[in-house]
């Protein structure tokens, strides 16, 4: 007994008749009420498309909420209304399937546009590296710099297209918040402080919004339940609102975040050391002014001592002093000079500044100082070049430095030293009595007998190694500066190590401009009244470079007396690899594999499907005109069945139904019911054989491209035919059922005996 299923819902067809019928788009599976069905509600384009545009508003603010520029929010409600857009025209086109495909690197062109519009001195690739690498999520308002443009544009338009994407190809308008709301809840985790309430308001009256138009879509007028799904739509905006209050409370707490890395002092720590091979050569900032430029031009330094490495000073935000504009920042004796700077690298946050600055005109930007270091830094990096005005002190003489006072009020950590070992006890023990004097006799001993080599790398400068370099040892640069700094304490001056720029490249027109080559560190001495004093020196001997380009042209320092010769020994380095290097490799080898397999496990159905088909032909050749014919629409059903289309145990006639009204579908399912069981059975002929074939391929390809293109892949690899076959008398791949294999050989052989 073939029972019939209740449902009589029609499936689209691709072809004007159809499109005729439905008024939308053949590529749109509206369901079209057929004579007796009870009239079920049509989906209204225009409402879908404009729920689905009023919840990706909603994320969308949320996440220009996010930033700390106005634009932040307009840009994302523009670019949700552009992907909204985008995806309808898609959904119109004659090939949906195509022109989706070209979304996303639309989404990424329109993203690199507004990324380059903003900054075009790097990538939007660079750019976006660098914002996501600078961090600042969890420390809102975010910096909109160009970085984040490119990641608000791509992700606003591609989270609307997806939106309405999902809501035109399933016909279920309540999907519209399925991605957004997601997006709105983790948006109100991420608002800063002053903004959290404005951004789940605004974001709560536009998804209320979504809501009505969404179940207005999704009645199609058709009345009745109206009452109902108004009421169900208010108590769900009850709940969203009170989650949204709930998520703004706890984004003021502490709860879900610990309290961010910018509101919290951070203890003394080594310096990261980036090694030289990964340092980018590049132009990080131009000066101009008078006198000597080659400076230094500090950055930062170091002043705390574990008795072996120095360390950057504790960082405190409550420390950090805001300038904005002309604002002075310290008071000196000496007299002043002014500079231009022109930062250019967009990385680069710490402003570079002369030795004892006292001024500084930001010219209508704004920075943060730091009054223990004398550092300059931006809030955010610059998305241009940015360019301001420093004064700095001019280098006291000798004679000044020799007359300065006591130092007063200065930082134990800048004084703090172990005991003095014999070596330099006996140096201080025959040292003159003035501070000046006395650090320069010091200085001089060391660079009698030191010797440099190597680059200056950051690293350990216990007292020990500063006797080894008083009894002519080798030291880099860095040791060399540290074991002043060490020598300066001994001799009962506050000092700090000092890193930053020293020389740099002439420019045309004059000026100088600071490159990471031209990175250097040096001691830095405090004098009463003339603040930190940079002492620079050179030693009398160092190492010959065996390369063409030494680092160092200065005609005071000579070549050490030892030669060094280079010699090669081939030896074994290998080492011995951590457990997530081993796993990290095995992933990188094994995943293309397993994306491979997967790939193969989920659509082999489809090239098994087509080989079933040849087979089939192949097989009813030996049969007659009549076996071709059904198999043919054997093929026909199949294809039904993969995309879930009408009913498999209707006959040609009853399957009629089940489909949108079609002329070339009538024609046919007549001509295959006259060929196997009617008038036409006796006196098949060849045409009749190439009708059924024209029409069946016809058939099969409008029914496929009258679908979504998910529902198409989902054909691809779908097993319904091959497991329940609209004829399983027809060769099928497939092993059948062991309760229907003696039923299927049964029927197999009827079939033999009616086409003999």
């Amino acid at each position: 007994m073939i029972v019939e299923p209740p449902a009589k819902t029609s499936v689209p067809v691709a072809g004007p008749d159809h499109q005729a019928a439905a008024g939308v788009p053949a590529a749109f599976p509206v369901p079209v009420a057929t004579p007796g069905d009870d009239a079920e509600p049509t989906l209204s384009v225009r409402r879908a498309c404009l729920a689905a545009l009023l919840s990706s508003a909603a994320a969308a603010w949320m996440l220009g909420g996010v930033f700390d520029s106005p634009q932040a929010r307009p840009l994302a409600l523009a670019c949700a209304a552009l992907g909204v857009a985008a995806a309808a025209a898609v959904a119109r086109s004659r090939r949906p399937g195509v022109a989706g495909l070209a979304l996303l690197p639309a989404a990424f062109v329109a993203a690199s546009l507004v990324s380059v519009a903003t900054d075009s001195r790097v990538s939007p690739l660079e750019a976006v590296q660098s914002a996501v690498s600078g961090g600042g999520l969890l420390q809102p308002p975010v910096p909109f710099d160009a970085g984040w443009r490119f990641v608000l544009v791509a992700l606003c338009i591609l989270l609307a297209a997806a939106t309405a994407t999902l809501v035109l190809n399933t016909s279920r308008p309540r999907l519209a918040l399925a991605l957004p709301l997601p997006v709105v809840l983790a948006g109100a985790l991420l608002q800063p402080p002053d903004g959290g309430v404005l951004g789940a308001g605004v974001s709560l009256v536009l998804v209320v919004a979504g809501l009505m138009v969404l179940y207005a879509a999704e009645l199609g007028g058709s009345g009745g339940s109206r009452g109902f799904e108004l009421r169900r739509s208010l108590r769900g905006a009850g709940a969203l609102a009170l989650a949204l209050v709930a998520l703004v409370v706890l984004n003021h707490s502490s709860f879900l975040f610990p309290a961010a890395v910018a509101t919290r002092a951070l203890p003394p720590q080594k310096p990261q050391v980036v090694p030289p091979d990964q340092v980018k050569d590049r132009a990080i900032a131009r000066v101009r002014g008078p006198g000597d430029l080659s400076g230094p031009w500090r950055l930062g330094e170091l002043d705390s001592y574990d008795g072996s490495d120095f360390l950057l000073p504790p960082y405190d935000p409550s420390r950090l002093v805001n300038v904005a504009g002309d604002q002075p920042l310290t008071t000196l004796k000496g007299a002043t000079q002014d500079y231009t700077v022109t930062v250019v690298d967009p990385e680069q946050r710490v402003l570079p500044a002369p030795a004892g600055a006292t001024h500084v005109n930001l010219q209508g930007g704004r920075a943060q100082y730091d009054p223990r270091s004398g550092a300059l830094m931006l809030p955010a990096a610059p998305t241009g070049a940015f360019t301001y005005t420093v004064s700095g002190e001019k280098p006291p003489s000798a004679q000044d430095l020799s007359a300065a006072g006591s130092p007063r009020g200065v930082n134990p950590d800048d004084t703090w030293i172990p005991a003095a070992p014999d070596e330099v006890r006996h140096l201080l023990d025959n040292a003159p009595r003035n501070p000046w004097d006395r650090l320069q006799a010091l200085r001089q001993a060391l660079y009698d007998h030191v010797v440099a080599a190597g680059p200056g790398v950051p690293g350990p400068t216990p007292p020990s190694r500063v006797v080894a370099m008083l009894a002519g040892g080798r030291a880099s640069p860095y040791e060399i500066a540290a074991a002043q700094v060490l020598l300066a304490r001994w001799a009962g001056l506050p000092a700090r190590l000092g890193y930053g720029f020293y020389g740099g490249d002439p420019v045309p027109g004059g000026g100088v401009e600071l490159r990471p080559r031209h990175g250097a560190n040096w001691a830095e001495v405090y004098f009463e009244g003339y603040g930190w004093v940079p002492v620079i020196g050179v030693p009398a001997h160092a190492v010959s470079p065996l390369d063409a380009n030494p680092a160092n042209h200065s005609p005071l320092i000579h070549p050490a007396e030892e030669v060094s010769l280079q010699l090669y020994v081939p030896t074994d380095a290998s080492s011995a690899l951590l457990l997530y290097q081993v796993v990290r490799w095995w992933l990188a080898v094994l995943a293309p594999i397993g994306v491979a397999a997967a790939v193969l496990v989920m659509f082999f159905p489809w090239p098994l499907k087509l080989w079933r088909g040849r087979r089939r032909r192949r097989h009813a050749r030996a049969f007659g005109a009549a076996a071709e014919i059904a198999v043919e629409y054997a093929e026909f059903r199949d294809l039904a069945g993969d995309l879930r289309a009408g009913d498999p145990w209707s006959t040609p006639l009853e399957f009629l139904d089940r489909l949108s009204p079609d002329e070339e579908h009538e024609e046919y399912a007549w001509l295959v019911t006259r060929a196997l069981w009617g008038d036409l059975a006796r006196d098949l002929q060849a045409e009749d054989v190439a009708a059924a074939r024209e029409m069946g391929a016809s058939l099969r390809r409008r029914l496929s491209r009258g679908q979504p293109w998910l529902t198409r892949v989902l054909a691809l690899s779908s097993r319904a035919s091959l497991r329940e076959p609209y004829d399983r008398s027809l060769p099928n791949p497939w092993p059948a059922p062991v309760a229907g294999a003696a039923r299927s050989r049964r029927r197999a052989r009827v079939l033999r005996r009616r086409f003999a």
